[in-house]
């Protein structure tokens, strides 16, 4: 966290900013103040919040917009074109760091390191670990123990924000207090001594789920949903091409700046 906090938090919020600069973009370009009518700024902040926080935030903003009860159809429009880009772009981001170092390295023999640490980092070697079946079961007790005292702490530490919070009227939902708690708690065991030892195995676990993850992706890509919204669906195609294009020239061209971010 030290050492990769740092960059790590300046490009995500580089990003985030060129999230935010290509929803501008994109709005103005198919003028969709006029084709989205009413929900025009509901779809703007729903593809803000879920290329700056993800799923949670989509349905968040969705719903705070009442865009899922007005136009149940648009809603699953939005769905499935956030899932398809989204899945394209996590391909790009594999892709065009890697394809970039190759070329460099062709140009520039001095750079053949740089392709060669990029393979320890992203290569299949990193992601291939030899375990025990003891291991899973550590890393099993562990894993469920934490969930078990987050859930066990969730409501009394809400009830417990949300008196001290009392003054400014906000309420702390006791079901996002567990996944805060629950993140605390996953950050403070890999910070402890001997960690590898008991949570040997996390990474393959998280690589399959990482695959689960952009096979679930997938399966929401539903291009029947999309035909049938029309000229709606083809304006929100254009509108969220233009928004990930933006983002990723911020990304990339703030990454650029520091070498090591970029690849």
């Amino acid at each position: 966290i030290r050492k990769a906090g740092g960059p790590m938090i300046t490009l995500f919020l580089l990003g985030a900013a060129g999230t935010v600069l290509g929803v501008v973009v994109g709005m103005w370009v198919i003028d969709g103040k006029e084709v989205f009518g009413e929900f025009y700024r509901g779809i703007g902040g729903t593809f803000v919040a879920t290329y700056t926080g993800g799923a949670a935030n989509f349905n968040a903003l969705a719903q705070g917009y009442s865009i899922d009860q007005k136009s149940p159809a648009l809603f699953a429009t939005m769905n499935a074109i956030d899932s398809f880009f989204t899945l394209l772009w996590m391909v790009c981001t594999f892709a065009i760091p890697r394809t970039a170092l190759f070329l460099r390295s062709r140009k520039d023999p001095d750079s053949q390191h740089l392709l060669e640490e990029r393979e320890l980092i992203s290569g299949v070697d990193e992601d291939t670990e030899t375990i025990h079946p003891l291991d899973l079961a550590i890393l099993t007790t562990v894993t469920a123990g934490a969930v078990w005292f987050a859930r066990l702490t969730s409501k009394w530490s809400a009830d417990t924000l949300t008196a001290l919070l009392s003054d400014w009227e906000l309420t702390i939902d006791d079901r996002g207090m567990f996944y805060i708690l629950l993140t605390t708690i996953a950050l403070g065991i890999a910070q402890l001594p001997g960690a590898k030892r008991f949570t040997r195995g996390s990474q393959l676990l998280g690589m399959f789920a990482m695959y689960l993850f952009l096979a679930v992706l997938g399966t929401y890509c539903n291009i029947g949903v999309v035909m049938k919204q029309g000229d709606t669906a083809i304006y929100l195609l254009q509108f969220v091409a233009i928004l990930i294009a933006c983002h990723g020239l911020v990304s990339f061209l703030g990454g650029a700046l520091d070498r090591k971010s970029v690849v």
